[in-house]
């Protein structure tokens, strides 16, 4: 029950308060709060002539966390014929404007200016920027069939794909905002057709065997559950490819020769030069680099100028062929000083150039193999590498000749002969 009061006159009093404006009722949709001016922006991503579809969601969502989202439609909040909800309804449509005029380039700016009612001008923007136009939807619809990965990377390739699809596609609701049945049937084709493109576009290399296991999925998964399968396989490969690349790095160094250099002294051994005695190899002994053919390593012994050469084990050679241990520097007894002599002298100076020489040594062998033995070059020799003992028809072939006790031997003939000397 509403209560008046009377005065003592008899007269009735009503009282009339102030009615508040519609745009400072917090508890209605003309509501303005008094921090959002005609001079603020709703987004940073102004719009240019290319990207109309992006820019419109970031609108839609600006204006929908203040409530007003609803302008936009000429069907949305009427035009009122109260005067008073007249001066709040434009009020509202002209700082929607302001804040859409503030988030759209320079270059577009003067052609919209004049607009004063809110879905007017997101009418015109969308007339000439929207994909639904036909010249802007045929190039974006051939540069999303031809877009390959083309070695992006998963999250690259992504990112392109997604922003096309959402340029052609993103706008429009192909069921109108059905919810039935039938909508989502259509929705999930859309849904598997979208995943579909975004497999298409992937490496053959990387990701082909990936792609037919999801194609042959039934059913098809939707994209976002794809992109991440994408992701996982392309980090499992980094991984891979990361310890294989760790693992074949081999690096193959040659061990240099570490003896010290002493200039301008000789060696009272040999008579070379930049060594001592102490480091001569004739005196102590080649080391196993540089025991080219003769069998004689580090610690073997040397042939002393006017004495006798001994084994690097110990024993003597006997009954075999001569030959004279690499680097000696000393030419088999009896040699025709041919190319035999000039080998040995390639390889006595141990300080040269050791791949050199041993192409020049390599050279001589193959020019005259049996001067290597002992210098007779009137006959030639056929040498078994994997027996121990040879036979020669000559005894001029041999030195240190010695009587043996007789031993049968079976030539290929099928005879025998007896062997008594070695």
């Amino acid at each position: 029950m509403c209560s008046t009061s009377v005065p003592m006159t008899g007269e009735i009093v009503a009282s009339n308060p102030k009615k508040t404006r519609l745009i400072h009722d917090p508890s209605s949709i003309y509501y303005l709060h008094p921090s959002e001016g005609p001079g603020n922006s709703l987004t940073k991503y102004l719009l240019k002539s290319d990207n109309f579809d992006v820019w419109e969601k970031a609108i839609r969502n600006a204006l929908g966390g203040r409530g007003k989202s609803v302008f936009l439609s000429s069907g949305g909040v009427p035009k009122p014929t109260d005067e008073q909800e007249l001066s709040a309804w434009c009020a509202n449509h002209q700082i929607i404007c302001g804040w859409i005029f503030n988030s759209v380039d320079e270059s577009i700016q003067p052609s919209i200016v004049s607009h004063s009612i809110a879905y007017e001008l997101w009418d015109d923007l969308k007339k000439r920027y929207s994909c639904s136009n036909g010249p802007r939807v045929y190039p974006l619809k051939s540069e999303l069939n031809s877009l390959r990965q083309k070695g992006q990377s998963g999250v690259s390739y992504y990112n392109q794909f997604i922003t096309l699809w959402n340029q052609l596609y993103g706008s429009s609701d192909l069921t109108g905002g059905c919810r039935c049945e039938v909508a989502g049937v259509m929705r999930a084709r859309i849904d598997r057709d979208k995943t579909v493109d975004f497999l298409l576009g992937l490496d053959d290399e990387q990701f082909g065997n990936i792609r037919s296991q999801i194609i042959g999925t039934e059913p098809v998964p939707d994209l976002d559950h794809v992109y991440f399968l994408v992701t996982q396989e392309e980090r499992h490969r980094h991984i891979v490819r990361t310890r294989d690349d760790r693992t074949d790095s081999v690096a193959f160094a040659a061990r240099p020769d570490k003896r010290p250099l002493v200039p301008n002294r000789s060696c009272s051994h040999c008579g070379h030069t930049n060594h001592s005695v102490d480091t001569c190899f004739e005196h102590i002994g080649f080391p196993a680099q540089y025991a080219c053919g003769g069998g004689r390593g580090r610690g073997s012994g040397s042939t002393s100028r006017g004495g006798s050469a001994s084994s690097g084990r110990g024993s003597t050679r006997r009954g075999s062929a001569p030959h004279t241990p690499a680097g000696s520097g000393q030419p088999v007894q009896g040699s025709s000083g041919g190319p035999s002599a000039a080998v040995h002298a390639s390889v006595s100076d141990p300080s040269g150039n050791l791949s050199d020489q041993m192409s020049r040594l390599m050279s001589m062998l193959e020019a005259s193999a049996s001067h290597a033995y002992t210098g007779n070059s009137s006959s030639n020799w056929l040498i078994d590498s994997d027996a121990s003992h040879h036979m020669t028809g000559s005894i001029l072939h041999l030195c240190n000749v010695e009587d043996v006790s007789p031993h049968s031997v079976c030539l290929l003939d099928g005879s025998r002969v007896q062997a008594t000397k070695q």
